[in-house]
């Protein structure tokens, strides 16, 4: 098996940071001694955060609802949504409880990557998958677990 890259304290600090860690100092920490993965976990999570929109992006819904009429989207969310805007909704409160809703998905899909809470007993058994990190040539180092443990440690606008 390939080597992971070794790094200090404060490049893995650096590195967290970059993706927006609040706790940078701490997951590089536990990276160093604790080998917890955090850094492939990080990466992982902050991405996903990335598609989740910020609580001010109101012309998202703007830009969504255009794309799609354009390229024939979910025609039925864009007719509710025409129809809480006309009705008076404030688009920053329609955001709101989208990504709220997006924030509970990026959460589950970290958590899904662990576990694959099969309730079929056969399938439970039958159908398994994982997390890893790769090597600069793509080959697998390690099986990397628990991504939902940061997804709160990287939303970039924490709930209250």
């Amino acid at each position: 098996m390939a080597s992971r890259t070794r790094r200090t304290e404060a490049e893995f600090t650096d590195l967290f940071r970059r993706m927006g860690a609040r706790d940078a100092e701490d997951l590089a920490r536990g990276e160093i001694e604790e080998d917890l993965g955090n850094l492939v976990r990080a990466g992982f999570v902050s991405q996903a955060w990335r598609q989740v929109p910020g609580s001010g992006d109101t012309a998202l819904l703007e830009r969504w609802m255009a794309a799609s009429r354009k390229y024939d989207g979910d025609a039925a969310a864009v007719a509710a949504c025409d129809r809480l805007l006309t009705s008076g909704a404030n688009p920053e409160d329609l955001l709101a409880v989208i990504r709220a809703f997006m924030a509970e998905a990026v959460f589950g899909i970290a958590y899904l990557m662990d576990d694959p809470s099969f309730e079929d007993e056969v399938l439970a058994r039958e159908v398994r998958w994982g997390f890893y990190e790769e090597d600069a040539d793509m080959r697998p180092l390690r099986r990397i677990g628990g991504l939902h443990e940061l997804v709160p440690a990287l939303d970039p606008e924490p709930r209250r």
